[in-house]
C-alpha cells in the first residue's frame, strides 16, 4: 500500500470530527459525491445541456464564503450542490484542492495555460451532468463556492468564461483569529498541520519535515496568516477584470444588513428578483472577537504586518482590511 493510500486510511480514522458542523458539511458532500461518481462511471451518459449561468463565489478561507453561499443558494433559481465541490473539481479536471478525504496534500496554483481544451471539456461536461442529475433545470444558476480557487482564477475563467464572480471578505484581524481557531480545532482531532509556502500565489499544504515553523500551523506567526489573506485578495483584485459581472461583499456589511446586501448581489449577478430568505443565523459579533482569540504577542505581530504593508492593504479593491 503506497503512502497516499495509507494517508487516506489515516484520515478516515478521525470521524469524531463529524461533530464539527463545517467538517460535517464536507463529509456529507463527499459521500454524495462518491455515490454520484459511481453512477457516473457505470451508467451510460445521456446528453446533457451545458451550464450557461454560473456564479463563482470566492474569498479567503474563513472569509465568510460558507454563510454567503447558503444565503445565495436560498434563491429559487440557484442550485448549490455541495460544500466546496473539491472532489468534483479533482475528479473532472485534476484540480488539486486540500480537503478532507481527498488524496491531495497541497493546493497548487493554476493558470490559463493549464486550461487545455480537453480539461475544460471534462470539467464543463462533468459539472453539467451533476447539475442535471441533482435537479438543475434550464434557466437555473449553478453556484460554485470554493476559497481554494483563489490561486486558480485565471484557470477557472477559461472553464466558466461567462460566470458572475462574487467575492466576500472579512477584515484581516478577524480572519487571522478564525484561521487560528479552525487549524487548532482540526489539529486536536486529527493531528494535521499546515504550512503556507512563501510564494504569493501559494495556498496552504500539509506540513513536511524541514518546513519553517513560523509558517506552520497551529503555532505559526499571525503575520503569516495575514500574508495569506493579503495575497488572496490581491489575486482576486486581478481576477475582477476577467469576468463580465462582479459583486464584492464586505462581510461586516453583510452581517449588519444581510437583506440589502443579498438584494445587491442578486442585482449585480443578474439573478432574477426573488424574496430573500436567510437559512442560517447571521452572527453579529464575528468581527469583534479577535482580541480575545489572539494572544498579545500575536496581536503585536499582526499589527506590525499591517503597518509594514499598509500601502498594499489600502490598494485592495475586493477587500477591506479593517471592519
Amino acid at each position: 500500500m503506497n503512502l497516499l493510500k495509507r494517508d487516506s486510511w489515516r484520515r478516515l480514522a478521525h470521524l469524531p470530527r463529524l461533530l464539527n458542523p463545517e467538517f460535517r458539511q464536507t463529509v456529507e458532500s463527499q459521500v454524495l459525491w462518491t455515490l454520484e461518481k459511481t453512477w457516473d462511471r457505470f451508467v451510460e451518459h445521456r446528453p446533457v445541456p451545458d451550464i450557461t449561468k454560473t456564479i463563482l463565489l470566492c474569498g479567503s478561507m474563513r472569509g465568510g464564503t460558507t454563510v454567503l453561499a447558503r444565503c445565495i443558494a436560498a434563491h429559487p433559481r440557484v442550485r448549490h450542490f455541495g460544500f466546496e465541490l473539491s472532489a468534483a473539481w479533482s475528479y473532472f479536471g485534476d484540480v488539486r484542492c486540500l480537503a478532507a478525504f481527498l488524496p491531495h496534500t497541497e493546493c497548487p496554483p493554476l493558470t490559463a495555460a493549464d486550461a487545455t481544451p480537453d480539461r475544460v471539456r471534462r470539467l464543463r461536461q462533468g459539472f453539467a451532468r451533476m447539475f442535471g442529475r441533482r435537479g438543475g433545470k434550464e434557466g437555473d444558476w449553478f453556484l460554485a463556492k470554493n476559497p481554494h480557487l483563489a490561486n486558480k482564477m485565471f484557470f477557472v475563467r477559461e472553464v466558466f468564461p461567462s460566470a458572475a464572480l462574487v467575492i466576500t471578505s472579512r477584515d484581516v484581524r478577524s480572519t487571522v483569529a478564525s484561521l487560528k481557531q479552525i487549524h487548532a480545532s482540526i489539529y486536536r482531532s486529527s493531528g494535521w498541520r499546515w504550512y503556507l509556502p512563501p510564494e504569493r500565489d501559494a495556498c496552504f499544504r500539509f506540513q513536511r519535515p524541514g518546513d519553517d515553523p513560523d509558517r506552520c500551523f497551529p503555532g505559526g506567526r499571525a503575520s503569516v496568516y495575514a500574508e495569506y489573506w493579503l495575497n488572496v485578495y490581491e489575486s482576486l483584485d486581478a481576477a475582477c477584470t476577467l469576468f463580465p459581472r462582479v459583486s464584492i461583499v464586505r462581510h461586516s456589511a453583510f452581517c449588519k444588513d444581510p437583506q440589502s446586501t443579498l438584494a445587491r448581489v442578486f442585482k449585480e449577478t443578474e439573478l432574477p428578483p426573488a424574496p430573500i430568505h436567510l437559512p442560517v443565523a447571521i452572527k453579529s459579533d464575528r468581527h469583534t472577537r479577535w482580541g480575545s482569540i489572539l494572544t498579545e504577542a500575536e496581536q503585536v505581530d499582526l499589527e506590525r504586518f499591517i503597518e509594514a504593508n499598509r500601502v498594499r492593504l489600502r490598494a485592495l479593491q475586493t477587500a477591506s482590511w479593517e471592519v
